[in-house]
């Protein structure tokens, strides 16, 4: 279900980003389900990767 979840992710990233960078992919790769889960909900609201990726506290 991991790699379901991250396989869609990806697909997101690549409709609204382009082509994704290595840093992008391993960071997907590698990635815990919750970590997927909070990436997936700020897809929508983030204007670039980095902004995506940046650790929230």
């Amino acid at each position: 279900m991991e790699q379901g979840e991250a396989r869609l992710l990806k697909q997101l990233l690549t409709w609204r980003f382009g082509a994704l960078p290595a840093w992008v992919q391993s960071q997907l790769a590698g990635a815990e389900p919750e970590r997927l889960e909070a990436w997936a909900k700020r897809v929508l609201d983030a204007q670039t990767l980095d902004a995506l990726f940046v650790e929230r506290s």
